[in-house]
């Protein structure tokens, strides 16, 4: 998220050339299922011997177009007064960035971070493409290892599994909760 903010940021407040075209661009990500960019990915991953480690899973994940989509609307509605006001007190733009535009766009981080945190949790393509191992993989390939050959496995386990999994979306969505009502509320209201 923090990579995110940062280039939503970038994408809000800093006028560069071909900042628009260059916005589209990650724009389109969003309209790229991520099935078609597999075969790319794990080539990629496999030259540079990631395969079969958490980095390749990690590093793709690093940036969201929907997360930069999401955090650049948002601070898009706030005002520049609170910009320039920093700046004329002396603020360099990650003091302006850190200290007065990411807290009063936090709402949109925090549904942002929810909804990609729960993304994530619940992926199984990815991992199943590119971990190998049994000691790596994660919790969703987990499952249906716990399934057995020709789903013979233990029921009981494969529900205890179940209700473990769910434990830590549904406190991270319990504690996240009002930052998210906050996020959804602000985000329908025109200011």
């Amino acid at each position: 998220m923090f990579i995110s903010s940062m280039a939503a940021f970038a994408f809000s407040r800093i006028a560069f050339p071909g900042r628009n075209v260059l916005f589209l661009v990650f724009l389109s990500g969003l309209m790229i299922p991520g099935q078609v960019t597999i075969i790319p990915q794990f080539i990629l991953m496999s030259k540079l011997g990631l395969v079969d480690t958490h980095l390749a899973l990690i590093l793709p994940g690093l940036i969201n177009p929907f997360g930069i989509f999401m955090i650049r609307q948002t601070m898009m509605t706030i005002s520049y007064s609170y910009d320039e006001a920093a700046y004329m007190d002396g603020a360099s733009r990650l003091w302006v960035f850190l200290k007065v535009i990411l807290p009063m766009s936090f709402p949109a981080v925090a549904v942002t971070s929810v909804i990609s945190f729960i993304a994530h949790w619940n992926d199984f393509f990815r991992p199943l493409i590119f971990l190998n191992s049994f000691e790596k993989m994660t919790l969703p390939i987990g499952m249906t290892a716990l399934t057995g050959a020709f789903g013979t496995g233990n029921l009981s386990a494969i529900l205890a599994g179940v209700t473990l999994s769910l434990i830590v979306p549904l406190l991270f969505y319990i504690f996240g909760q009002k930052y998210l009502l906050d996020g959804i509320t602000a985000g329908g209201l025109k200011l």
